[in-house]
């Protein structure tokens, strides 16, 4: 039996039912891709044949359409499709998910198919995590329409919706972390690109209990006009020194070159790791996200921000260099098993490294001015997204140079002291990084005498600065450490929203610059 407040709850959003249930349901098909990440990786060791470098190109590509998010945003908000600008999106993309899901598993059995097969899965579920977070502001918007909410009302209903995706999304990735590897020893792998391909069919399903207000008769002359105001201000603002320089900072960051593709093939062909194991760090490196952020949020969120980063990433160094000693076996040397050390140095590792790259989004909320931080915030994750895929290639450069292979990695200790020697580079241009961040939330952007700025558009000043960085971590439960991962970086984008309910407060002051 329901309780009073799920009761209340369920009358209070009875219109909302079936939104929520879509958004849900983009956040569970997206957090069950880890159920598909280990038996992928053994497909493209075993069935496909593919070497170290051959996998650090492949999964380069294949993470592509998540560079283009932004641009997914604007087919949204611009082009309707059958008079509805979410649920016929969510409809076509969450469909061509499946069938997709439900070609790798029964039918295409070709590495050269097999690969456009899952660059397609990809596309489309980047396609439909943009629509399920633009149908968050939605909700949040309608909801404080309807019942007159103050701004602090606005912003609690923004944290607990935003707070509802990351749950459900966690509880898929927690849930299927593990289990992808242990199903992998008692099933073929092509079963579990079924069972996976599952979740994307629910979705589609439900979109037919979705009911989308946003229709072409709502997108009005003057709201495409504001549409348009907007992505001018948008370019505007990417000029200017205060955010282009922290974007070249971000993407240098994420651009350093990766081992990772090479320790898969370490862990499962020179040390024997079964894929129940392989499952096993997998749900380490969940459960260590999810602890380096009850850390962050307990610990470390007022720090400054060039003192934490430079800190945990000169720990990152130290301690990704600590694989050094597994590839090289002095761990056996030393005692020490290598399941033990992996779980030990994974969940350590997953830990700091989350506590790295927490400190980099703050400065990305803080480089979001007013009235275009959606579009902004998309952008710089996109512009991680974009050096991820870089530093894939980087790392299958490196590999390809160092002569590792699927059964030679003598060399594979080189690549581990590059890669993470590399990562410390960006610290360089650190003071340069956070001077700017600071002026760009205090004063510069603030500033009416900025000719490049209209004087009528309000930007973050101080205080919301200091609320965007108390509140980040509440709003993300579902992080991952790997920045270089394609994966990792989405798990971050919906942080934009507990700011999207500014946006039509300002639509009108956009309106008044005449830009």
């Amino acid at each position: 039996m329901l309780g009073p407040s799920v009761t209340k709850w369920f009358i209070d959003n009875d219109e909302f039912v079936g939104k929520y249930l879509v958004v849900c349901l983009v956040a569970l098909a997206q957090g069950v891709l880890a159920l598909s990440e280990v038996p992928i990786n053994f497909l493209y060791k075993d069935n496909y044949n593919m070497s170290p470098a051959e996998v650090s190109f492949v999964v380069g590509i294949i993470a592509l359409p998540w560079v283009f998010k932004p641009i997914y945003g604007i087919m949204s908000d611009s082009i309707p499709i059958c008079g509805e600008r979410r649920k016929s999106y969510i409809m076509i993309f969450s469909f061509l998910a499946f069938v997709n899901w439900m070609l790798l598993a029964f039918y295409v059995r070709e590495k050269a198919v097999g690969l456009v097969i899952l660059f397609n899965i990809q596309f489309c579920t980047a396609f439909c995590n943009v629509v399920g977070e633009a149908m968050l502001v939605e909700i949040s918007q309608l909801k404080s329409k309807k019942f007159n909410m103050n701004d602090q009302e606005q912003q609690a209903e923004a944290s607990q919706n935003v707070s509802l995706f990351f749950g459900v999304k966690s509880f898929g990735t927690l849930a299927t972390a593990y289990l992808g590897g242990f199903l992998l020893e008692v099933m073929d792998k092509y079963y579990i690109f079924a069972i996976t391909g599952i979740f994307p069919f629910l979705l589609f399903v439900s979109t037919f209990y979705m009911v989308d207000q946003q229709s072409t008769e709502d997108l009005t002359e003057s709201q495409q006009n504001r549409n348009l105001s907007q992505i001018q201000l948008f370019f505007r603002f990417l000029k200017k020194p205060q955010i282009y320089q922290p974007l070249i900072f971000i993407f240098l960051f994420a651009a350093t070159p990766t081992s990772s593709s090479s320790m898969f093939f370490f862990y499962t062909n020179q040390l024997g790791f079964e894929p129940q194991f392989m499952g096993s760090l997998k749900f380490i490196h969940a459960a260590g996200t999810l602890l380096a952020i009850f850390i962050y949020n307990k610990y470390l969120k007022t720090v400054e921000f060039s003192l934490q980063f430079i800190v945990s990433t000169l720990f990152c160094v130290v301690l990704g260099l600590s694989q050094i000693l597994l590839v090289t076996r002095l761990n056996v040397q030393m005692g020490i098993p290598d399941k033990l050390f992996c779980l030990g140095d994974s969940i350590i590792i997953q830990i700091v490294g989350e506590l790295n790259i927490l400190p980099l989004l703050v400065l990305a909320c803080r480089l979001c001015p007013r009235t275009i931080e959606a579009t902004m915030y998309a952008m710089i994750m996109s512009t991680l997204n974009l050096g991820s895929l870089v530093s894939s290639q980087l790392g299958g450069v490196l590999i390809y140079l160092l002569g590792i292979t699927e059964d030679n990695f003598d060399n594979l200790w080189i690549l581990i002291l590059i890669a993470n020697l590399t990562s410390a580079v960006p610290l360089v241009g650190i003071s340069l990084i956070d001077q700017k961040g600071k002026k760009l939330s205090d004063s510069d952007l603030s500033s009416k005498s900025n000719s490049e700025i209209p004087d009528n558009i309000s930007l973050p000043d101080k205080e919301e600065v200091k609320s965007e960085r108390s509140s980040l971590v509440d709003h993300d439960s579902n992080t991952s450490t790997d920045y270089k991962n394609y994966g990792a970086l989405e798990q971050n984008e919906p942080l934009q929203h507990q700011e999207m309910l500014h946006i039509q407060e300002q639509q009108k002051k956009i309106d008044a610059t005449g830009i």
